[in-house]
């Protein structure tokens, strides 16, 4: 089905999604960037958004759509309280998270990462979006499954994609669009703690100093 097509039948659609293991694996690395903003505030997915610099040659030829994979930060910096009252309005991506105010510490104060080497499970859209059709070039976002207490804007991400779900698609309402995204986080996750793919997050690729996206095998 062509991407541009409305989505009809949602039950039947959903019914024949399935993750399709990729026999070559798509390694990206770069600063996240803003994005749109509507991920938090329209679907209650918030994304963090690739510079596109950093995967341009490397998905030139991948299918446009939505992928699994794990995703890492290179740093996280730590955060305290401070009152509701003066918290701001959620910018609606990955890289602002938290549903209380927060702030970043100064920077005389001590700036340690939550977990440096932890890996998350992710859901990866490669492509543009049918269903706001104002996307001209494609981009890269990872819905990472795990709350952060702080932005990371600027932070460095890295990704390995390893399984596809479907291509991208337009629905017939936003309550469509959210349900398809819930079952792509509930393939998604199902897979990714499969022995097969679980191992993925002891990969080298976390730990390697390379800045360089790549794709290669398994």
């Amino acid at each position: 089905m062509a991407s541009n097509e409305v989505i009809q039948d949602l039950e039947a659609y959903l019914s024949n999604m399935k993750v399709t293991t990729l026999s070559e694996f798509i390694k990206l690395r770069g600063k996240v960037v803003h994005g749109f903003g509507r991920g938090s505030k329209m679907l209650g997915f918030p994304t963090a958004n690739l510079d596109p610099r950093a995967f341009n040659d490397q998905v030139r030829g991948a299918p446009r759509g939505v992928y699994i994979g794990f995703a890492q930060l290179k740093h996280i910096p730590r955060v305290v309280s401070v009152p509701s009252e003066q918290s701001s309005e959620d910018s609606g991506s990955a890289a602002s998270l938290s549903n209380s105010a927060e702030r970043k510490l100064s920077d005389t104060e001590d700036m340690k990462p939550e977990t440096i080497s932890e890996v998350f499970p992710a859901m990866i859209s490669i492509g543009t979006s049918p269903q706001f059709n104002d996307q001209v070039e494609d981009t890269v976002e990872a819905y990472i499954d795990h709350t952060f207490a702080c932005d990371f804007y600027d932070d460095e991400i890295s990704l390995l994609i390893c399984g596809y779900i479907r291509p991208m698609g337009a629905y017939k309402s936003l309550d469509d669009l959210i349900a398809v995204i819930r079952n792509d986080v509930r393939l998604g996750n199902e897979a990714l703690n499969t022995p097969e793919l679980a191992v993925l997050k002891q990969d080298p690729w976390f730990y390697s100093n390379t800045t360089q996206s790549q794709v290669n095998g398994k």
